[in-house]
């Protein structure tokens, strides 16, 4: 990339992480996998981490990754007790080189939390580190920090690893904030799988071929959360037990769902309960395996969401939305409020985020996302966030084994006695099975289009306010649709 080219990447790119967060614009409060709602940080403050002299380090991790890891020999310690660090001497550690004596600078959330600082703790003592330094920033002041930092050639306030995800990786790997870490990598190291599937988490950030970080190990897939009370009252069948289990919840079966579970005043015009609601409409595009945009063999990004999977998805949103079963709202309180039957989220963000287990005295139901056809796989809809390594990094086989040993921990510490309680904020036992038996026959399909420059501060809302607001049906609406992504892959690409 020419210097000139760089230059006004960055420009784009700063310019963009300034206006509004990309997640953050959500009508509703964005919550951590904690189900904490975020709050903005106005202050930079750095916090050495270098001994066991106890500094009072607080922080909420920012995701929770697979159960599946049995971990007796953690049964009855604390969360700070909890041995998180296990393997020494593998090829992947061998990988990251001899990190003995350095120092690692990384992002952190606003506090840090006393099974992270354990962690850190651990890491550090393993791997032979002078010390930890963690910076928190908010996901918004990160982007436009990270941008200036590289920007200006800030020698002083470098960082070693910072967040990234679907919503920024193609912005940060074009211009030039994140570099590929595949030489650092061990393809064959069973931790790097998603949730102990057979997907490499790290594809999930792979462009041009190239890896640019992994996914935290978390519940990111999202579901479809139901009141089964009020179904049970309105005598419409259990999406689990009547369609699920019998291999029939398609995107028909779905609509017949969401029609019967739309509910009207005495006036039969004013809608009581919606069948559903959610923020994330391209899910359904990902449910019947579409991406929406995809890479060629020549490294070009294209619109792909008018292909057959992908225009099933958009007709499914488009029949819902006409026929007044698709609610006007993201649903996170409305769920608890019975003004929607359904809500469809990633389970810390939609139970966790608001505490749906313990304040609602109707029974919750969680099913998968439904197929496209019942001929079709289960595809997953996936937002992937985790960690990278920008360009500015002084340290980058330390952050490779930070991102890799993070997620380890995480694994741990989910599965602990410990931290049982807190995952049962963010989906029950009975939804935890359903889950895991689902992971083991779904695909995953995600989407890289929220990460386009200007794609979700601007032309996000355009895109589907031509099928949402003016009423075009997908299949007159493409030819409007398609200017609107391509305009960002152009800005983004050049």
């Amino acid at each position: 990339m020419n210097n000139i080219k760089f230059k006004r990447t960055l420009a784009l790119l700063l310019v963009s992480v300034l206006s509004v967060s990309v997640v953050g614009c959500r009508k509703t409060p964005k919550s951590d996998d904690n189900g904490n709602s975020s709050v903005p940080v106005d202050y930079e403050y750095v916090y050495e981490y270098e001994d066991d002299s106890g500094n009072e380090l607080t922080s909420n991790n920012q995701s929770a990754s697979s159960p599946n890891q049995s971990t007796p020999n953690n049964a009855g310690k604390t969360i700070d007790q909890i041995d998180y660090l296990q393997n020494s001497g593998t090829k992947q550690e061998k990988l990251f080189g001899n990190l003995e004596g350095t120092t690692l600078r990384i992002v952190t959330g606003a506090t840090i939390s006393d099974w992270e600082k354990a962690f850190m703790e651990q890491f550090k003592k393993k791997y032979k580190l002078k010390s930890i330094v963690t910076v928190p920033y908010s996901y918004q002041e990160e982007q436009a920090k990270i941008v200036s930092i590289i920007a200006s050639g800030d020698k002083k306030n470098y960082l070693d690893v910072i967040t990234t995800g679907t919503t920024t990786l193609l912005r940060y790997v074009y211009g030039n904030i994140l570099q590929p870490i595949d030489k650092y990598i061990d393809k064959s190291d069973s931790a790097w799988s998603y949730n102990g599937t057979s997907m490499f988490a790290p594809d999930f950030f792979k462009v041009n071929g190239k890896i640019y970080g992994s996914p935290v190990v978390s519940f990111d897939e999202q579901y479809v959360f139901y009141n089964k009370t009020y179904f049970k009252e309105n005598n419409i069948p259990d999406p689990y037990t009547e369609y699920y289990l019998k291999n029939n919840w398609n995107f028909e079966t779905f609509k017949d769902v969401a029609k019967k579970a739309t509910t009207y005043a005495a006036d039969g015009k004013t809608v009581k309960t919606y069948g559903f609601s959610m923020w994330n409409y391209f899910s359904f595009l990902n449910a019947a395996g579409n991406t929406v945009i995809k890479q060629n063999n020549n490294g070009k990004w294209n619109p792909c969401f008018d292909d057959a999977a992908g225009m099933a998805g958009l007709k499914l949103l488009y029949d819902c939305k006409y026929n007044n079963w698709l609610s006007p709202y993201s649903g996170y309180t409305e769920f608890i409020e019975r003004k929607t039957a359904m809500f469809l989220e990633k389970p810390a963000n939609a139970m966790g985020g608001t505490d749906a287990y313990n304040k609602m005295s109707d029974a919750i139901g969680m099913v998968p996302m439904p197929k496209w056809r019942n001929s079709d796989p289960y595809y997953a809809p996936v937002i992937a966030e985790g960690r990278g390594v920008p360009v500015c990094a002084k340290n980058v086989g330390a952050a490779v084994a930070y991102i890799y040993e993070y997620n380890v921990a995480t694994a741990v510490r989910n599965a602990s006695e410990a931290f049982r309680t807190q995952r049962r904020k963010w989906i029950s036992d009975e939804h935890l099975k359903i889950r895991n038996e689902y992971l083991k026959q779904c695909k995953f399909s995600y989407t890289l289009v929220d990460g386009l420059t200007g794609f979700y501060t601007d032309n996000r809302t355009k895109f589907f306010d031509i099928m949402f607001n003016e009423k075009i049906a997908p299949a007159n609406a493409v030819d409007r649709m398609k200017p609107l992504i391509q305009e960002s892959i152009k800005k983004t690409v050049g």
